[in-house]
């Protein structure tokens, strides 16, 4: 049985003046997802943000979400030791306080009333390493409880460590709404190979070098595999392996040229 709907975004877009800031945007949020929307800055995540919280009003298309519960507003036990702070840090003017410390008491505020839905906007920029997992593990609780989760960022490595599924976003337009895993099985390998010796105009169908050096060399690999094996197959190769792409090299799919070879 399908979840419930949470978010409902429909051809939303949003212009300044004559510049548009998102175009077009359709994407669906369900309850106890944690969605990642993943741009490099000025890509139109905080715009897009800016609007699922009614603080900016589109040009066109809408945003529907669902009807969230009362909660208690109630201190969340535990929260405020769960983030390293005490009643000291508590006591002090917010202009006075840290940008760690600052981010941490943001989160606090966005968490203690256990909402239904999280839309987070780059939520650990100023944390530790160590508070950073202590946040991603708030998350699972959360989602464990069916809580709803909008996640945006431009680390990739947290999205792939906490996302399900993400949206990319480029120049204000969404360019892939996918799951992590369907987006890495359709993007680029990386290959990598040491030959015992040379071999004259080396050129590998579906590839391209990325690094050489002697007899190492360094592909990015996209779409069909077997002609490269096959090609490999007639090559002196001493050692060679094939990696499944981490988000950051399907992420930069979306932001170069198409792979020239």
């Amino acid at each position: 049985m399908s979840q419930p709907i949470i978010i409902s975004v429909n051809h939303l877009t949003k212009f300044y003046g004559k510049i548009p800031g998102v175009q077009d945007l359709n994407f669906s949020v369900s309850q106890g997802e944690i969605f990642g929307f993943l741009g490099p800055n000025g890509a139109g995540k905080t715009t897009t943000i800016r609007m699922l919280l009614d603080l900016l009003r589109p040009s066109s298309g809408q945003i529907l979400a669902a009807s969230m519960r009362k909660m208690s507003s109630g201190l969340q036990a535990g929260l405020i030791d769960r983030f390293h702070l005490s009643k000291k840090d508590l006591a002090h003017r917010i202009k006075h306080l840290s940008h760690g410390t600052l981010q941490k008491l943001g989160i606090i505020q966005a968490f203690f009333h256990q909402p239904d839905l999280l839309i987070l906007d780059e939520p650990t920029i100023g944390l530790d390493p160590l508070m950073q997992e202590e946040f991603y593990r708030l998350l699972f609780e959360l989602q464990d409880k069916g809580k709803t989760i909008f996640f945006s960022s431009h680390n990739l490595a947290e999205v792939e460590k906490i996302c399900h599924r993400i949206a990319i976003i480029r120049d204000g337009k969404l360019v892939a709404l996918e799951t992590l895993e369907s987006l890495k099985k359709k993007k680029i390998r990386r290959l990598k190979f040491t030959l015992k010796e040379p071999v004259d105009q080396l050129k590998l169908p579906g590839a391209r070098l990325v690094r050489q050096k002697d007899l190492y060399y360094e592909y990015l690999v996209e779409g069909a595999i077997k002609p490269l094996l096959q090609k490999l197959s007639s090559l002196p190769i001493d050692d060679l392996t094939i990696a499944e792409p981490d988000l950051e090299e399907v992420f930069m799919t979306y932001y170069r040229q198409e792979i020239q070879v």
